[in-house]
């Protein structure tokens, strides 16, 4: 009885820290979108729109996205670096889909991330 009463006791423990967010998963992905590793500050901005921080550098964020996106069958459009606001914009196509990658350099030295479908 007493095992049972444990067994218990922790699964009530273990849904009602779930239920609080205590414990968080990372999304990987957003509408089939992925989303980097190591992504922080991830939300859903907009119905339209999800939005994160990473530490990366703009290389590395424009090779994963060109690099799974491909991956996933979305044709790159367009692609337009501003290295005055230091942005880039990337937008890709798949069954008459459009997705726009963008992402910026922010003053804390991350860059923020908004994938927009």
């Amino acid at each position: 009885m007493k095992t049972i009463s444990k067994a218990l006791a922790l699964s009530i423990i273990f849904t009602a820290l779930l239920a609080c967010s205590v414990f968080t998963v990372k999304p990987t992905d957003w509408q089939d979108i992925p989303i980097m590793p190591n992504a922080t500050e991830g939300k859903q901005a907009t119905p339209n729109s999800y939005e994160f921080t990473i530490t990366a550098t703009a290389d590395e964020v424009q090779s994963f996205y060109e690099t799974e996106l491909v991956k996933l069958g979305w044709d790159k459009v367009y692609i337009q670096e501003d290295e005055e606001s230091k942005s880039v914009l990337m937008v890709y196509s798949k069954d008459s889909i459009t997705v726009e990658c963008m992402f910026w350099s922010r003053t804390d030295g991350t860059l923020l991330v908004m994938l927009i479908k």
